[in-house]
């Protein structure tokens, strides 16, 4: 088993797609549901059988996760055709599963997050297999991956049970679960495994000034992020004091769209990010705070993910013209929402090639 190999399977769903999409039969929830199923099952198989036929030399690594990684490439694919057909450049690919299948994706931020699961998720896939075939460390990467597609589902389902389609909801709902299980599973194995090993003591004062005067922005930037944080989910919320709900009807009015999506995201900026935001402050001042890069990467995945779907979705004509972002607002919009975005990359660069502060041992009194 290989990458290309894993490239040319999950090419294999552009012409499943088009066969189901012609199958009068896939009219039916739970047939779509049973169907679908079963594809990802027998491109599973495919792995299997892949790998048992292939020489020594290139035979996979015994690792349940590149069978994972593999369907996981397959449904990415099918998730970038689900956006180009909402977008409207392709057609004809997948309207039968905006019916019976998930109709909550037939939204703007179903067409965003569909774009970066085809996109982003899709390199992710690709280049987590070969670090699983080749044995190279992949640590970063994973919990950036798990950090993506876990923000990713979390404002997917429920924004999906409590928005505009919540009374729709199909069989298919329930293809998401491995997309739930397989990456606390894969965070789990990567946080419980060995960690690349510490700095001597001490070692934290050798930081050069550009990395002090680095980190005291970046905790300027973290408190900022947390600032952002509880205006937005207030504004979402409802607050009736006149500068939140003036912020939330004329600079984020995606916050109030029925479909949900918007309020789920600043709701989960409130309840998770807040928290990471003050240990990332604490960890840029105090030295020896080891679980800082893991936190980074989980960050910077989530923020990644949560920021293309949510600005993409704020400005898409899919959108309703009152919960798309004024003209007016684009310079605010634009400044808030970039740094959601860069600040978080920033501070897992930064912990990921001088990572010595944050791996120092203590020194004990």
């Amino acid at each position: 088993m290989n990458v290309f190999t894993a490239f040319l399977i999950s090419l294999l769903a552009i012409p499943v797609m088009r066969i189901f999409n012609n199958l009068a039969i896939m009219s039916n929830g739970l047939v779509l549901f049973v169907s679908a199923s079963g594809v990802l099952a027998f491109v599973g198989l495919i792995v299997f059988v892949n790998s048992r036929l292939s020489p020594p030399t290139h035979a996979a690594v015994n690792d349940k996760f590149i069978y994972v990684f593999t369907v996981f490439a397959f449904t990415a694919v099918v998730d970038l055709f689900i956006g180009l057909e909402l977008h409207g450049f392709v057609d004809e690919f997948m309207a039968f599963y905006f019916k019976e299948g998930e109709p909550y994706l037939y939204t703007a931020h179903g067409m965003m997050i569909n774009y970066w699961d085809g996109t982003g998720h899709y390199v992710m896939y690709l280049w987590l297999l070969y670090c699983l075939v080749n044995r190279v460390q992949h640590r970063s990467l994973g919990l950036y991956w798990v950090g993506s597609i876990m923000n990713s589902m979390v404002v997917l389902l429920f924004g999906g049970l409590t928005g505009l389609h919540g009374h729709v909801v199909k069989p298919s709902f329930f293809l998401n679960t491995p997309y739930v299980l397989c990456p606390l599973l894969f965070g789990f194995r990567l946080l419980t495994s060995q960690r690349y090993g510490h700095s001597p003591a001490g070692s934290f004062k050798k930081r050069s000034l550009f990395l002090v005067l680095f980190d005291c922005l970046l905790a300027m930037g973290s408190v900022a992020l947390l600032l952002i944080f509880i205006v937005r989910a207030t504004a979402a919320a409802g607050s009736p004091s006149y500068y939140f709900k003036l912020y939330g009807d004329d600079i984020e009015p995606y916050l109030h769209d029925p479909t949900k999506y918007g309020t789920i995201q600043a709701l989960l900026y409130f309840a998770y990010y807040i928290p990471a935001c003050v240990a990332v402050t604490y960890a840029l001042c105090v030295p020896g705070c080891k679980w800082l890069p893991d936190l980074a990467c989980l960050i910077a995945g989530g923020t990644m993910q949560g920021q293309v779907s949510y600005i993409g979705a704020s400005l898409a004509m899919r959108t309703e013209a009152a919960f798309r972002v004024p003209l007016s607002a684009h310079p605010i919009f634009w400044a808030v929402n970039l740094a959601v975005v860069i600040i978080p990359q920033l501070l897992c660069v930064r912990a990921y090639i001088a990572p010595q502060f944050f791996l120092a041992e203590k020194v004990k009194k």
